[in-house]
Order: C-alpha cells, then structure tokens, then sequence
C-alpha cells in the first residue's frame, strides 16, 4: 500500500515537471514567463533607405525574439524581422536610424547586440 501511495506521488509530481520541461525546450512555453503570441511585421509607410543586420545575444524563446520585435518597431521609421535560430535581426529603416539606438534599445531590454552591419 506504501509503495502504491508512493509512486502516485511521484506521477503527480514527474508529469507536470516532465511537461512543462518539453514545452520549454520546444519552444512552445516560454522561457521568460511571457506569452508565445506573435508580434506582426510592421509595415513601413515609406521606401527603405537603410537595412541592418543585428547579432542578437541572450534570447531563447519566442517571448525574448517578440519582445525585440515590438520595442524595435516602436522606433520611428523602423521594421525589424528576428530569426530567434540564427539570433539575428534584419532592421530596415525608411528613415536615417542611428544604429547605436538600436544597440540601445536591445540592450535595455537585457539581451546583448554584439554586432550591428549596415547592409
């Protein structure tokens, strides 16, 4: 009776731990405690002038790459695509966009740019 007892403890206790883990390691959980929800693309009002790439590091889920999407696009003149695998983005710019303000805003935000190339 001691070990029936014993074993559906740790069943309660391994399959939500067991879940929880693959979801975080698939990518369908996020690691930061945020949502998965997709950011969209923004669109630029006028022709892109300036494009950079962006070596990104420090994300690891689908909230980290949204959260560089959304706070990169609040930037004037800005609309960012993040490849989460390859932690690059690609910053196109309709307007003249300081690159150091791109470092900043990643930055601020606890990821680390490591290197920003004009394309």
């Amino acid at each position: 009776m001691e070990n029936i007892i014993l074993i559906v403890i740790l069943v309660v206790i391994l399959v939500p731990a067991v879940r929880h883990t693959y979801l975080r390691f698939s990518g369908k959980k996020s690691c930061c405690g945020g949502t998965t929800q997709k950011v969209k693309v923004k669109k630029l009002d006028a022709p892109v002038i300036e494009t950079y790439d962006v070596q990104i590091e420090g994300m690891h889920c689908e909230n980290c790459k949204n959260s560089v999407m959304r706070h990169l696009n609040e930037l004037d003149g800005v609309s960012v695509k993040v490849d989460l695998g390859k932690k690059k983005a690609v910053v196109s710019c309709s307007k003249p966009t300081d690159p150091e303000l791109i470092r900043n805003t990643i930055d601020q935000l606890g990821y680390e740019a490591v290197k920003i190339e004009k394309k």
